[in-house]
């Protein structure tokens, strides 16, 4: 299972950008993630909680669409702040 999954102690110590280097505006990030897709996939079935993970070279992103999503669907949306993998 090592293989699987980080170092608890680099996962703990590591960090991140807080600032999206990759999309200058959230028009971009809509299109980027398909959001308008992921909004009526999660409207269609009706899903009420939704958890998002990224991997570390784009998890900036990550507010940017959990809001989008929060803002336009009734779901719980999360992010988890735990990356088990990498692009």
């Amino acid at each position: 299972m090592a293989g699987f999954s980080s170092n608890d102690c680099s996962a703990i110590n590591r960090t991140i950008s807080t600032v999206s280097s990759k999309h200058s505006d959230q028009i971009d990030v809509v299109v980027q993630y398909e959001l308008r897709r992921c909004e009526t996939w999660i409207s269609t079935n009706g899903y009420q909680k939704v958890c998002l993970q990224f991997p570390d070279d784009i998890l900036s992103d990550a507010p940017v669409v959990a809001q989008y999503l929060r803002l336009n669907t009734a779901a719980g949306i999360f992010v988890l702040a735990d990356t088990s993998y990498t692009r």
